[in-house]
């Protein structure tokens, strides 16, 4: 397993290996299966590229020595650090869901944070958060500090996937914060039924509660949770062999009833 900041050499097919750095790891959800890959995103001269490990190993000592000083200049410097602050480098892809840090210098700026902070919950936001050496969710986007000024910050990403199991299948939809329940729900039906004419009515439910329409994805907290759609059952029909009642009921005229067919 290789985490961010790790020198590998990647092979493409049967062409020599090449040299790369891993800049982002997207662990699979809980509900896809063991067989389900992690995803690494490596950059590869000056391109970011997504791949599997199969396709990775570990560079040699002497190539990771030299990978090293590459990883903390390639990003920009965050325009609230000062100039003594370091160069900052914005990574799109989850850290690992134990919350270790992606490296060394990483885990060095988190230690006295976390101690003082005694293992404070990080609560997932869309606006940024100090991390202060904190576990945070697998998905978050994630700027690190590698200066070791202890400034990395994290929130969700302004758009991201939720994944809604229906009838034992996921079905995946991108999502912003401002997305309703309303449209969720109108993106599963697309994708499970496409032209239906008459696809069934949804009902979506997060931690047993049953979503509103008019909620939305941030205002629900549906982050990282395991979502579950279920089709609305439809009026039945009434049997085939019901009597029908008259228009008319029966009149009656002088004591005699008159059957009206």
């Amino acid at each position: 397993e290789y985490a961010v900041g790790d020198a590998v050499l990647y092979s493409r097919g049967g062409g020599a290996a090449l040299e790369a750095t891993i800049t982002g790891v997207s662990y699979p959800a809980a509900d896809e299966g063991a067989g389900a890959e992690v995803t690494y995103y490596i950059s590869l001269g000056g391109q970011e590229r997504e791949t599997t490990a199969s396709r990775l190993r570990r560079a040699p000592a002497a190539v990771a020595v030299a990978a090293a000083p590459m990883l903390a200049l390639e990003g920009p410097a965050h325009p609230s650090a000062s100039a003594s602050a370091g160069p900052m480098l914005a990574l799109e892809g989850p850290v690992h869901p134990s919350g270790a840090p992606a490296t060394p210098a990483a885990a060095a700026t988190a230690a006295a944070p976390a101690a003082a902070a005694g293992a404070a919950f990080f609560e997932a936001s869309y606006e940024w958060q100090s991390v202060l050496g904190r576990a945070i969710p697998a998905g978050m986007q994630v700027e690190m500090d590698l200066s070791g000024g202890g400034g990395s910050r994290a929130r969700i990403p302004p758009e991201w996937r939720a994944v809604v199991v229906f009838r034992g299948e996921n079905v995946r939809v991108d999502v912003t914060r401002a997305t309703t329940v309303a449209e969720l729900k109108a993106a599963v039906v697309r994708a499970r039924f496409g032209g239906d004419p008459a696809p069934p009515a949804l009902e979506l439910e997060a931690d047993g509660r049953v979503l509103a329409d008019a909620e939305t994805v941030e205002g629900a907290r549906l982050f990282g949770k395991k979502l579950r759609a279920a089709a609305l059952a439809s009026a039945a029909p009434p049997p085939r062999n019901a009597k029908v009642p008259p228009r008319n009921p029966p009149s009656s005229s002088a004591g005699r009833f008159v059957r009206l067919n």
